[in-house]
């Protein structure tokens, strides 16, 4: 073998060796972290059904009176917050509303408690009021499951996120004008914090 078909030789050796030694000691570090490469790239996203106005705040209170959310997300009120792309489609056709994406960012470990605890709260909070509305549950039970969600963030003292938003969800259910509307205004509240929460990754 010549001398340059060595030197050849041994760089693909060198450059193997040390990619077969990065991948194992990142197949280490993920594994320790319990952090999964699809985990980096996944977030949920949830579809706010809404107007956007000029006059956001006097939208907003009508939409609450009116047994919406009545959250505001820069110029959009939100009407309610959807899991289900076509179920926020079909409302916003009959309402003449728009459709715009709530995209949750990937949270650091810190906020990863909190983050599921808040993308909870937006699925059960819809399957309460639309319970609510189908005559499956009464209003009073349903608000006594949304403050069992609010208690429970309020109850992460870690968090500052967890609290404020616990102590948000309560003060819905005090301030709406059915339990219909104070949960589809906790959901909201939920979806947009979320959704304002800085990419962390």
């Amino acid at each position: 073998m010549s001398a340059v078909k060595k030197a050849v030789f041994g760089l693909g050796a060198a450059v193997t060796a040390i990619c077969a030694v990065t991948a194992l000691v990142c197949g280490v570090i993920i594994g320790v972290r319990g952090i999964r490469l699809t985990d980096l790239t996944r977030a949920d996203i949830f579809y706010a059904a809404g107007k956007r106005s000029d006059d956001a705040a006097s939208l907003a209170a009508s939409v609450r009176k009116a047994g919406g959310a009545g959250v505001i997300c820069g110029d959009l009120v939100i009407y309610a917050v959807y899991a289900e792309k076509h179920d926020a489609e079909s409302v916003a056709e009959s309402t003449g509303t728009e459709v715009a994406e709530l995209s949750v960012p990937v949270p650091n470990a810190e906020d990863e408690e909190f983050v599921a605890a808040a993308t909870e709260a937006v699925r059960e909070t819809e399957k309460l009021w639309r319970a609510v509305e189908s005559g499956d549950m009464s209003g009073s039970e349903a608000l006594a499951s949304l403050d069992g969600i609010a208690a429970e963030l309020c109850g992460m003292a870690d968090s500052g996120r967890a609290v404020a938003l616990g102590a948000a969800l309560m003060q819905a259910a005090d301030s709406a004008v059915s339990a219909a509307g104070a949960l589809r205004r906790a959901s909201a509240l939920a979806a947009v914090t979320l959704a304002r929460m800085p990419a962390l990754l």
